[in-house]
């Protein structure tokens, strides 16, 4: 790994770790906080391009969750929803048995063409599929994740509550 990528790494982290310490600061529980991590990192892995800050703001204002670390938190694992994309695409259509179709460029082009209904219905379905999947893995993930980043930020917050010395 290059070394401006290691730092700008670094620095997102920071920044993230930076805006967990300052919603405890101002009186969020560690278990709230925890919670919209653990949900802003499943919506930031959606399989859909372009959706996740709108439902992250639906989401926190249903559930009423800090926005600012369910965002931050969805931007975070942005680079994974590229990562996954394909993946959960490709698992969603096998099972749901729709048979994996590769993602050919000049096929799929002349498939649009000429008939560029049956391609939208088609990877639609795929996309609903897709998105199943991540909705039922995110039944396993959440919880979790809730338990894991819940005993962290309760040590963030110990720290922050004790005096330096």
């Amino acid at each position: 790994m290059s070394p401006e990528r290691n730092s700008w790494i670094k620095a997102a982290w920071s920044k993230a770790r930076s805006s967990v310490r300052n919603q405890l600061k101002r009186g969020l529980s560690p278990r709230a906080a925890a919670f919209a991590v653990a949900l802003g990192a499943w919506i930031g892995v959606i399989p859909v391009l372009g959706v996740t800050t709108l439902l992250c703001l639906f989401t926190g204002w249903l559930l009423r969750l800090n926005h600012v670390v369910l965002v931050t938190a969805s931007l975070l694992v942005y680079p994974l929803q590229f990562a996954l994309l394909i993946p959960f695409w490709d698992l969603g259509a096998r099972a749901f048995g729709d048979g994996a179709r590769g993602l050919d460029l000049k096929g799929l082009m002349v498939r649009v063409k000429s008939a560029p209904w049956a391609v939208l219905r088609e990877y639609g379905r795929m996309g609903l599929h897709a998105c199943v999947l991540w909705a039922g893995l995110g039944l396993l993930l959440v919880p979790v994740l809730t338990l894991v980043f819940t005993h962290l930020f309760k040590r963030m917050a110990g720290a922050i509550a004790a005096p330096r010395t």
